[in-house]
Formats: structure tokens, C-alpha cells, sequence
């Protein structure tokens, strides 16, 4: 559990080691539900435009969640929070 009382980069540094104790298939089974829950809600089937951050490999894997707006054509706008040289290390590349 989070101390919410703790500060917010105390809260992001506890949240960053869960996401590295993770492992890959627990990490992608997490990413295909969220993403299925996603794409199923009323909000992400009448959007015109999606907005997805893309994600690092420790995050929840965007890029099938853009990859179904694309397909849907829905307009896809990305946004990225590049720190330090470890950023973009999963290599992604969602450019149809």
C-alpha cells in the first residue's frame, strides 16, 4: 500500500520499483487487460482522437492500444516523458 502522507517523488519511486519487481508476462498480461478495457469503454469507441503516452518497458505497453485506433481511424496523438538516457528504451516505433 501507498503512504499517501509520503511525497510525490517518494510515491513515484515506490511505484517505479513495483513496476521493475514486475515480471515481463505478468507486465504484458496487465497490459492486454488494460488495454481490452480501454478500447471496450464508450469514451475510446466515440473519440475521434486518442490521446496514449508511449510507454517505456516498465510501463503498460501502449502501442496495441494505438495500434486498434489506428485501425478504427481514429486520429493518434502521442506523448512522451523522455528522463535521463534510459528513456524510449523499449525502442517502440508507432509510426503506421
Amino acid at each position: 500500500m501507498i503512504d499517501m502522507q509520503v511525497s510525490k517523488p517518494a510515491i513515484r519511486k515506490q511505484l517505479q520499483a513495483k513496476l521493475a519487481a514486475m515480471s515481463p508476462a505478468d507486465r504484458h498480461a496487465k497490459s492486454v487487460a488494460i488495454c481490452t478495457t480501454i478500447a471496450a469503454s464508450p469514451e475510446f469507441q466515440s473519440a475521434r482522437v486518442v490521446m496514449i503516452y508511449l510507454s517505456t518497458i516498465e510501463e503498460v505497453d501502449t502501442a496495441p492500444l494505438a495500434l486498434r485506433a489506428w485501425q478504427a481511424g481514429k486520429t493518434v496523438v502521442g506523448a512522451q516523458s523522455v528522463v535521463g538516457p534510459a528513456a524510449n528504451a523499449a525502442g517502440r516505433n508507432l509510426v503506421p
